[in-house]
């Protein structure tokens, strides 16, 4: 999946099973089509990226559903949504898992600016 919004190219992997890694891209819109950044995050297990959005500042986010726990976090039940939020540079801000004791996911957002 990939969105392109002004000079910024999101590509997303949508069930990448590389030792269980979601991987986020951003592209320079330019006539070279240049990396402006990549990243690529995930768990131990098998983690899916399922949306991803922009604000109005520029930040990139990403949403979808893990089995297994992101740094920090804390599961709720068998697969959790998470939410990350990346910098105009890609750096990340943060990363949130939350849901019930059952299977969760995020599988769209939007943002309000």
């Amino acid at each position: 999946m990939s969105r392109l919004w002004g000079n910024i190219a999101v590509l997303i992997g949508m069930a990448l099973l590389l030792a269980g890694l979601v991987s986020l891209a951003a592209c320079g819109n330019t006539k070279h089509a240049a990396t402006a950044w990549t990243r690529q995050f995930g768990t131990s297990g098998d983690d899916y990226g399922l949306a991803m959005a922009r604000d109005g500042s520029g930040n990139i986010y990403v949403a979808g559903w893990t089995p297994g726990t992101f740094s920090g976090q804390t599961p709720s039940g068998s697969d959790d949504a998470f939410i990350a939020k990346y910098d105009t540079s890609g750096n990340e801000v943060w990363t949130r898992q939350f849901g019930t004791s059952g299977n969760d996911n995020a599988s769209a957002m939007v943002t309000d600016g």
